[in-house]
């Protein structure tokens, strides 16, 4: 296992207003036989502490998170993935389209990843997301 710091910016827009929000975490990497695996924790407001996993295959990422909130979106460019929401809010069915997915490699290593998609939750339709991570080897 290597130790990594994970950057993510999320842009979210809906109803015209656009939010941006930059988190930094550290965390440590695998290389796995079907992919790369990055583990973090995240500070989610209103929950506390969140396990999160970041998947990196080919040309598909997973985002997993696990605790008192878990979920696991699936990125392939063109392709829906669905899901279980599992909050203390409650629990509730969430699809995820994405529409653009780039992974960057450096030295093999994934270093960057960026994906644009939209978001459903119990079918009521939350926006268009933008997903920045940036991956600094340590």
């Amino acid at each position: 296992m290597q130790n990594v710091t994970i950057q993510l910016v999320i842009t979210h827009t809906a109803d015209r207003q656009t939010e941006r929000t930059e988190l930094r975490y550290p965390g440590r990497a695998a290389n796995r036989e079907n992919g790369w695996y990055f583990s973090y924790t995240e500070q989610v407001e209103g929950i506390g502490e969140v396990g999160t996993i970041l998947k990196i295959a080919l040309s598909e990422v997973t985002l997993l998170r696990q605790g008192k909130l878990q979920m696991k979106q699936v990125f392939a460019k063109g392709k829906s993935s669905e899901c279980h929401y599992v909050s203390p809010h409650g629990r509730f069915r969430m699809e995820t389209y994405t529409r653009m997915l780039r992974i960057e490699r450096e030295e093999e290593r994934p270093a960057a990843i960026r994906t644009q998609y939209q978001l459903w939750l119990d079918g009521q339709y939350l926006g268009e997301y933008e997903l920045d991570v940036r991956i600094d080897w340590e």
